[in-house]
């Protein structure tokens, strides 16, 4: 929401909704939020360009045929929680399987097991740390709360949902500050 908005918008729906005593804390704790969204974005692109690599880094090496379009489509459906990958090596075992090599198709499977192995557990936590400000511990279990509460539209938001909640906890003293001096 605060990122479709321009400022000056931001400001009057402020002042509208919020007591002139809130104004500068509120105002603080959306630009935090917007600024940890804009993080989680660059975290996204940036786990999808490493995913994207690695996978035509290793589907080369192994000799899988379209390694740079199975690539690219790994890279893009990273985005994609859970099923992304899943589709993805789905379609990068149907090309294999087109060529009549069962050991290939195997050892393509094993490969997109592995790369999801790696993004799971290294990847999208040390990114997320980076770009995001949250602790790996922290990116590992939103995701397997907001997937377990709202399938893949949950594992998508968890993580900058996780960075506002953060934020709210970060900021609530100086809320806390502004509601009491006002009183």
């Amino acid at each position: 929401f605060y990122l479709l908005m321009d400022e000056r918008q931001l400001d009057a729906l402020i002042h509208m909704v919020v007591p002139n005593r809130l104004t500068g804390a509120v105002r603080g704790v959306l630009e935090k939020i917007g600024g940890r969204a804009g993080g989680w974005v660059r975290g996204q692109l940036l786990v999808s360009f490493i995913i994207g690599f690695v996978t035509l880094l290793v589907f080369s090496i192994i000799g899988v045929p379209y390694a740079l379009t199975l690539a690219v489509i790994a890279g893009i459906l990273e985005i994609l929680p859970i099923i992304g990958p899943i589709v993805a090596a789905g379609v990068a075992f149907l090309v294999v399987i087109g060529t009549g090599s069962w050991g290939l198709a195997l050892a393509t499977i094993i490969a997109s097991i592995l790369i999801q192995q790696l993004e799971n557990n290294f990847v999208v936590p040390k990114v997320m740390e980076k770009t995001v400000g949250l602790s790996p511990a922290v990116v590992i279990v939103a995701l397997l709360v907001g997937g377990a509460l709202a399938g893949v539209p949950g594992a998508i938001l968890a993580v900058p949902i996780a960075a506002g909640v953060d934020v709210l906890v970060d900021e609530w003293p100086k809320v806390r500050d502004a509601l009491e001096s006002s009183a």
